[in-house]
């Protein structure tokens, strides 16, 4: 999941900050080291699971906005 986070992030143009910004705005808690392990598959929690999924979101709303345009 997470290379295909990456990859879509990519074509989009969007950094992890992006993400991780908008996690925070959402509620969720997760710091940038915390993210990348998350994203590099080093860390496997059901926190992970929660937080990967939360992007994937949010990916899917820009892609959705980007489409729109």
């Amino acid at each position: 999941m997470g290379e295909q986070i990456l990859e879509r992030l990519f074509h989009l143009r969007k950094k992890q900050a992006d993400v991780i910004k908008e996690l925070i705005k959402r509620g969720y808690k997760t710091t940038a080291p915390e993210f990348s392990r998350m994203l590099n598959g080093i860390t496997a929690t059901k926190k992970t699971e929660i937080i990967l999924n939360a992007a994937e979101d949010i990916i899917d709303q820009w892609e959705k906005e980007r489409q729109g345009k």
